[in-house]
């Protein structure tokens, strides 16, 4: 429940942006003035580079005369996350171990922040020995078997 939470919850974000950076009240009004794919694509880049990406660059961060508030930066850093989060359940979902792997890398600092140790102890030891430690045909099983969907 809780994923299906955190998932509808950056959908709905994400459409409330998409409608903000198009002007129109849903999208399929957008997609009925058929739309080059450029002006798709120019879209997407604003909306990341404003509504998701904005905080993490430097130009941003440092400008005086457009001081970002609380509730601002709350709301890059809830994208940040939320963006990864969704991410990591796709991989899971497809079976992408190796997107998984990288994407876990990025779970460790967010369980440490929250004071998560142990998660953070296990989940690093797990995934130092996938990478260093184990022989290569061990973390090849390992890596074929991690993900199982008993529902199919």
């Amino acid at each position: 429940m809780l994923n299906d939470g955190i998932q509808h919850l950056v959908s709905s974000h994400l459409l409330v942006c998409w409608e903000q950076a198009t002007g129109a009240s849903d999208l399929k009004s957008f997609a009925d003035g058929k739309p080059l794919w450029l002006d798709i694509v120019s879209l997407l880049k604003m909306i990341c580079h404003e509504k998701i990406s904005g905080w993490t660059t430097s130009d941003v961060q440092h400008l005086n005369e457009h001081p970002r508030d609380h509730l601002d930066v709350s709301n890059l850093l809830f994208w940040h996350d939320g963006l990864w989060y969704c991410m990591l359940v796709h991989a899971m979902n497809t079976g992408a171990v190796g997107a998984m792997e990288d994407l876990l890398w990025l779970w460790i600092l967010v369980f440490l922040g929250c004071g998560k140790h142990k998660y953070t102890a296990h989940l690093a030891k797990f995934l130092c020995n996938l990478h260093s430690f184990y022989p290569a045909h061990l973390a090849q099983v390992i890596r074929s078997h991690w993900v199982c969907n008993p529902s199919g």
